[in-house]
């Protein structure tokens, strides 16, 4: 049995899966295996994989298409590894990953922990100044504990964490716990949101989530990743994934809909461990109408959905409804200035002038960065720039204790 399982679930996306396989065959700790289930793809995966002759690697393909999840699965249920781990098939480890992951597994007897991410935005993402850029936050370098209580009220409050609602390509979890949600559905990954379902649900039988607070992996964004296509193109984001959204109040296809969806449904299915919480409306209205904005932004028609978005802002208490009526008004005041800036060119010029908590962005440009290959070779270039201590970003480098 190997110590690890990398999940790699792909479809049309030879190029960027080459990059995927190979920063996981790069690892410094080798007791993994790489299983790879190629969803109906059309173009030159199956002779990318083949390329790598690595018996480490356990490739199948789906003579059907098949949807998120159902890929998902598909990888879970030939996973032989005592902790798994879902990695994006336009994602990279860095090196050393697997290596820090292990040792705080056996450190701390952790069954879920994750790990800190970069985001970048190659070449062909649809909105100009972001492509070719790099996102990153400030990381601590330690190794963190989260309890159960905190991270499932986050959760399910919509707010989150250090290092949670963790990227489902830095969440590793052990297997045998996973086994129980399987048991109990009929498979691990549930729809919508496999991932938002998964993660509370294992930290209640876990006790804690460990954090690994320092970047361990590049999340590759372009023109046909997940969060391109939920804003820029939904028609085809949603047709991989259930939108049968029976528990929300609205019924568009957005992520924080889906969000939402697959944290109602986790309260269905316990009711015992999670009915206590309840999700917050006014969280749920405003964040809803960021995601219809944004596809309104890059040109989408969401005018039905906003009618309906209207008529059930009119359906809620008296008191919560005016609560959310004026935060909205604050809102619209927000996205309309930003979007003026966006226009006239100034947005980021001001960014760096205007005090502000979260990402850093940084130009590709600047270290001599095209791809996401290259992105993570420069990892620790990119920390500098961040204005980090090299200790941090250098993923051989192990975490301290928190």
């Amino acid at each position: 049995m190997p110590f690890f399982s990398v999940l790699i679930p792909t479809r049309n996306r030879a190029r960027l899966l080459a990059y995927a396989v190979e920063s996981v065959l790069d690892q410094d700790f080798t007791d993994f295996e790489v299983v790879i289930n190629d969803n109906a793809s059309s173009d030159a995966t199956r002779e990318t994989v083949a390329g790598f002759s690595d018996p480490r690697i356990k490739y199948a393909g789906s003579s059907r298409f098949l949807l998120t999840h159902e890929n998902w699965n598909a990888c879970y249920d030939r996973a032989l590894g005592e902790y798994l781990l879902v990695l994006g098939d336009d994602d990279m480890l860095l090196p050393g990953a697997l290596a820090q992951t292990a040792a705080v597994i056996k450190e701390r007897q952790a069954q879920l922990l994750s790990f800190g991410v970069v985001t970048y935005y190659d070449s062909t993402y649809f909105e100009e100044r972001l492509k070719n850029t790099i996102l990153a936050r400030d990381f601590s370098g330690k190794v963190i504990r989260h309890d159960a209580e905190k991270v499932i009220s986050d959760y399910l409050s919509f707010r989150s964490g250090l290092g949670y609602p963790p990227h489902p390509s830095a969440m590793v979890f052990r297997k045998k716990t996973a086994e129980g949600l399987k048991a109990k559905c009929g498979a691990f990954y549930l729809t919508p949101l496999g991932e938002i379902i998964a993660v509370p649900w294992l930290i209640r039988r876990t006790g804690a989530m460990y954090v690994i607070d320092k970047p361990l992996a590049v999340i590759g964004r372009g023109n046909t990743s997940q969060v391109a296509q939920e804003i820029h193109d939904p028609a085809s984001m949603w047709k991989n994934a259930d939108t049968d959204f029976r528990h929300t109040p609205c019924k568009g296809k957005y992520t924080y809909n889906a969000l939402a969806e697959s944290l109602l449904r986790l309260q269905k299915l316990e009711p015992e461990n999670f009915g206590k919480y309840t999700l917050p409306m006014g969280e749920y209205f405003l964040l809803y109408y960021q995601d219809l904005m944004e596809v309104a932004r890059a040109g989408g028609d969401v005018n039905r959905d906003l009618a309906e978005f209207y008529e059930k802002l009119g359906e809620l208490p008296l008191q919560t409804g005016r609560s959310v009526r004026r935060r909205l008004l604050l809102l619209k005041l927000k996205l309309g200035l930003r979007s003026l800036l966006l226009k006239l060119g100034l947005f980021d010029a001001l960014r760096r002038y205007i005090g502000h908590a979260g990402a850093k962005r940084i130009k590709g440009s600047d270290l001599g960065i095209t791809d996401i290959a290259g992105c993570a070779a420069k990892i620790s270039a990119i920390g500098a720039k961040a204005g980090q201590p090299l200790e941090i970003w250098d993923s051989r480098v192990f975490p301290t204790n928190g």
